[in-house]
């Protein structure tokens, strides 16, 4: 009796011990860390396959040159440019998990992904988590969030130290564009030129909160969306033509081309198309209206429409650091006037 005791406990006790051996092996390969919104995730220590599911998600693994990482990617084909392929060559082989803006959870599943990003707000955030996924998610609404974005993406992967020199590097831009901005178009315009973004279509545009908004404030302009708070606004053509704008910027993916909104009629009292003063934002990389450390391409753009070209040069030069630092891209002058230049 005694002896079958002692194998029973014996038995119990092994058990015991491969659990704890085991869990305890399992458990070491993984850390707890807080996403943008606070949430704790369970990661891998050692992350080897990525799927994004949003273009600034994305956008964030580019900038820190760990594509080889991203089996697959929502990337946005209306969005890029075609520098794209060359900070991402794998991009063609991307895009199975997705039908238009939906998840394919199946194909997620078959791809196995260590880790999962996500630009907060997106759309099948929960069921991932209950399949098991460790979702990671970012914030990128505003330039300031977006750089804290790359910094605690860069976290997980060892990469603090070049997210930290990209970043001072923009901030310095923006900083430097920050003191100008109230005195930037006096010298051409008497008043702040009145601004309008146009996003999907001429009557989608950006409010307060938006990162456009922020690009026209920084460029010396005046905003006239920004009597809305939300993100984005939807308004009817009499709106547009209340705000009379001087300069109309047709975002890379605007359905409606220049010459659609100079010859229709409903818009022609506007300053802006009395003055064809109408341009389409350059896409490099992604278009430059969109959360990217591109959005100081944004800014020049708008500024080299303001100045009518008279800093062209400063904002090449700015611009060829910029590429070389964040995206190891070695553009010649001609390739940054180019996108530039469409200003003229």
């Amino acid at each position: 009796m005694t002896c079958k005791k002692n194998h029973k406990f014996v038995a119990i006790l092994f058990l015991f011990t491969f659990l704890f051996f085991f869990f305890s092996f399992t458990d070491q390969d993984y850390i707890i860390v807080k996403d943008m919104i606070g949430n704790d995730i369970k990661i891998k220590k050692e992350i080897k396959s990525v799927i994004t599911l949003d273009p600034f998600s994305t956008q964030i693994m580019i900038s820190l040159s760990l594509t080889d990482l991203v089996v697959d990617a929502q990337y946005g084909t209306n969005l890029i440019g075609k520098g794209f392929e060359r900070v991402a060559p794998q991009y063609k082989n991307w895009g199975s998990s997705f039908s238009g803006n939906n998840l394919i959870f199946e194909n997620i599943a078959a791809k196995k992904p260590d880790l999962i990003i996500s630009q907060i707000g997106r759309g099948g955030l929960d069921k991932l988590k209950e399949m098991g996924f460790s979702v990671f998610i970012v914030d990128v609404e505003t330039p300031s969030n977006f750089l804290k974005s790359v910094q605690e993406v860069a976290t997980l992967f060892g990469k603090q130290k070049e997210a930290k020199e990209i970043n001072a590097l923009v901030e310095e831009d923006l900083n430097s564009f920050e003191g100008t901005k109230e005195t930037f178009s006096a010298k051409i315009y008497p008043e702040k030129p009145k601004i309008y973004i146009a996003g999907s279509n001429i009557l989608r545009t950006f409010g307060k909160s938006s990162i456009q908004s922020y690009l026209i404030g920084l460029s010396g302009g005046k905003s006239v969306a920004d009597t809305y708070n939300q993100t984005k606004v939807d308004i009817n053509p009499e709106t547009l033509i209340g705000m009379n704008p001087d300069i109309i910027l047709l975002s890379s993916y605007t359905a409606e081309k220049k010459e659609q909104i100079l010859q229709d009629s409903r818009f022609s009292s506007i300053n802006a198309v009395k003055n064809r003063q109408i341009y389409t934002i350059p896409s490099f990389i992604v278009s430059w209206d969109l959360p990217s450390f591109e959005i100081v391409g944004g800014i020049c753009f708008i500024r080299n429409i303001i100045s009518k070209n008279i800093y062209l040069d400063t904002y090449i030069v700015l611009l060829q650091k910029l590429y070389s630092k964040v995206y190891t891209l070695n553009l010649s002058k001609d390739e940054i006037s180019s996108l530039l230049l469409v200003a003229k």
